[in-house]
């Protein structure tokens, strides 16, 4: 399971939001299931990238359930300029 999520913190907030993301790559990563979690942003800065692959959808709803992971959506709250997007991926086949 492939995932591409598009975070758009208003700008005050785009520094903390990238803090509070960052902090939570190792512990991600570690998770049973997780094969891929990377954060990029966007040039401008003002958009944030998150590159996931998961074992299946048990191990993308066991992440959602960390305490670490609803602290961050909890902040989000005040900080997004818009709901995340999330985007499943699908291999692309000639």
């Amino acid at each position: 399971m492939d995932i591409l999520a598009e975070i758009t913190p208003k700008p005050e907030f785009f520094a903390d939001a990238e803090t509070a993301i960052l902090s939570i790559v190792q512990k991600t990563r570690d998770e049973p299931g997780c094969r891929r979690f990377e954060v990029y942003t966007s040039e401008a800065r003002e958009t944030l990238f998150l590159v996931e692959r998961w074992d299946g959808k048990d191990a993308y709803d066991f992440h959602h359930a960390q305490p670490y992971v609803n602290e961050i959506f909890k902040r989000y709250e005040g900080w997004l300029a818009k709901e995340p997007r999330i985007i499943p991926l699908i291999p692309a086949t000639p």
